[in-house]
């Protein structure tokens, strides 16, 4: 099946937004890249969010106030941000992925998010998904070898970002962390693209898994029909990001530079 082509409408619009930023002078590189940075942490710190749902549901529940909710979630957000940063900072010392990416590198990354993960994994997993079974364990590295293969072949950088989240999630290589490491490998790639990457809300969770399973069953029965509501999924949140940017309405950071995380969490800016 034609990885290409999945979204073409949003990919151009994305294209030329991509292009008019680019173009302005008065924004700059500089700006851009920064603008970039602070969704990419937005948007790894909600991915730690989607994998700990019961935290998250913890903190509400045995909340006494709002300001006790505050709290308790940035506590846990500083943990989140900790590890995503951590992650990060070596996917951009083995940048670009492009040419970097392996199963060395895949292995070291998902060894960051979950300790355990030494290995691929040599057991059955499943997803909990009631279309969709991860393949058998024996099949992981040839099926990576591929993914690195198709996704450098796909012509437009989200569809390519997006097919990357989709096959890593859906071969499940590790044990544990497999989406995060798909999400992460994911908005990497689009910002070495020079794209802000999508951020997935925690209440969108159930929205995004989904999605998720249905593309990853229309991946594997040839569907492309099946897989077009994950990818606009996806697409237009990366859409709507660089509107904001140029309409100079963008939320990452207020005017003191100081980096949103949510409504619910502050943070510093950090370099790139």
């Amino acid at each position: 099946m034609d990885p290409n082509n999945i979204i073409t409408d949003i990919c151009r619009e994305i294209t030329e937004k991509r292009a008019i930023i680019e173009s302005d002078s008065d924004y700059g590189l500089r700006l851009t890249n920064r603008h970039n940075t602070a969704l990419a942490r937005i948007a790894n710190v909600n991915s730690w969010w989607l994998e700990h749902p019961e935290l998250r549901r913890r903190i509400y529940h045995n909340a006494r106030s709002t300001r006790n909710v505050r709290r308790n979630l940035a506590r846990a957000t500083k943990v989140a941000e900790k590890c995503s940063e951590k992650a990060w900072s070596y996917l951009r010392e083995h940048s670009p992925l492009d040419d970097n990416l392996n199963h060395r590198m895949l292995l070291d990354l998902a060894g960051i998010i979950e300790e355990e993960n030494d290995r691929f994994r040599s057991v059955r997993a499943t997803l909990g998904f009631a279309e969709y079974c991860p393949p058998n364990p024996l099949k992981i590295g040839t099926l990576l070898d591929e993914t690195f293969e198709t996704m450098n072949s796909i012509r437009h950088p989200v569809e390519a970002a997006i097919y990357l989240h989709l096959r890593i999630a859906g071969i499940q290589p590790f044990n544990d962390g497999n989406k995060r490491v798909a999400r992460l490998l994911q908005n990497r790639y689009l910002y070495e693209k020079r794209l802000p990457p999508p951020s997935i809300a925690p209440s969108e969770r159930g929205h995004y898994l989904d999605l998720l399973e249905h593309a990853l069953s229309g991946y594997r029965d040839e569907i492309k029909l099946k897989m077009v509501p994950f990818y606009s999924y996806l697409g237009t949140k990366i859409n709507t990001a660089l509107d904001e940017i140029i309409d100079g309405n963008a939320s990452v950071y207020n005017r003191n530079r100081t980096f949103l995380i949510t409504q619910e969490m502050r943070l510093p800016r950090k370099r790139e």
